[in-house]
């Protein structure tokens, strides 16, 4: 069975032990920061403004409520648990990008860390494009 929450109280209201599924909005969720928009060569540098239309959980109390109950359900097990977060917006606007730009993140390098059987693989920062094979080198599938 699989928990289905959609705001801050469902989340924190979930206990250990099952699955949990999160969605927070009915596409994209809303960047909690406004600025210029990017651009193929960069932007100036520029100050973020709140947005006022950003309402629901924080990245940080997503991921810290996800890594805690994952922990509670693992921590006397043999068994460990894998989380992907992401926190940015690469992927939102390919409608009205130009031919050749809507992938230009693909390869980028992206933060990563684990513990347990081949957490060496995924110390430090990854080629984006290569997590899924370090994961399934890590989980033995072929």
């Amino acid at each position: 069975m699989c928990l289905f929450v959609t705001d801050e109280a469902g989340l924190n209201a979930a206990k250990p032990g099952g699955r949990l599924l999160g969605l927070f909005a009915d596409g994209n969720m809303p960047q909690e920061w406004t600025g210029p928009a990017a651009k193929v060569g960069g932007t100036d540098p520029a100050r973020c403004t709140p947005n006022g239309s950003f309402g629901g959980p924080h990245l940080s109390t997503m991921a810290s409520r996800a890594i805690g109950l994952l922990d509670a359900q693992t921590r006397h097990s043999r068994k460990g648990f894998f989380l992907q977060i992401e926190g940015a917006s690469m992927k939102m606007n390919y409608a009205t990008n130009t031919p050749g730009q809507s992938q230009e993140h693909t390869g980028t390098q992206v933060r990563i860390a684990a513990k347990g059987p081949q957490a060496a693989g995924v110390l430090g920062v990854t080629d984006q494009t290569d997590l899924f094979r370090t994961l399934t080198r890590a989980l033995d599938i072929r």
